[in-house]
């Protein structure tokens, strides 16, 4: 059984720039008579890369944005979700770490969680990233650029994770920008 997608602000990204670029279902556990399936959207900043490129920088993916709905089955007892937060948060933590790693982001340094408020009675545990994203051109010049991101995670119907990645400051001399992954993570809360 495919898990429903999480609630996103579908309409609201566009009109920012944003586009989906994946709808993703995998199973993430399996073990101890309980399956763990993830729905995950994921999204490109489709503004900034045109920025980038009409300002002659390289065509690629600058910044991202992702939200997943964790499925557990059995579904876990009323209350229980407190005492798997802790792994679902390790597992998650890692799980963006090799996320970024994998779209060329280095250096990367984990910062200390935070509880945030959702509005209700929601909370998340929000976790601060940082990197550096090197870039080659075309004239065999090496910069780098550093990257800001953060990861949400957050119980409502069932487990959910946010998480966004981009630069911070300038991107070669093309262009300005910063990523502002905290107030991109509340957009997506509401």
């Amino acid at each position: 059984m495919v898990p429903t997608p999480p609630s996103v602000p579908e309409a609201d990204l566009e009109a920012r720039g944003w586009r989906r670029t994946d709808d993703r279902t995998e199973t993430v556990f399996e073990g101890l008579g309980v399956t763990v399936q993830s729905r995950t959207l994921v999204y490109e900043d489709r503004e900034l890369r045109s920025r980038v490129v009409d300002a002659g920088g390289p065509d690629r993916v600058w910044r991202f944005l992702f939200v997943a709905r964790l499925e557990i089955t059995p579904k876990p007892m009323f209350g229980s979700h407190a005492a798997l937060r802790p792994r679902v948060l390790r597992e998650a933590k890692q799980t963006f770490a090799t996320e970024l790693r994998e779209r060329g982001i280095e250096a990367i340094s984990v910062g200390n969680d935070e509880r945030v408020e959702l509005g209700g009675d929601r909370r998340a545990r929000l976790v601060p990233y940082r990197g550096r994203l090197s870039i080659d051109d075309e004239n065999a010049k090496k910069s780098t650029v550093d990257i800001v991101g953060r990861l949400a995670l957050w119980y409502d119907d069932g487990f959910y994770l946010a998480g966004v990645a981009g630069p911070s400051g300038t991107i070669d001399g093309w262009v300005e920008t910063e990523t502002d992954a905290r107030e991109l993570l509340e957009f997506i809360f509401r």
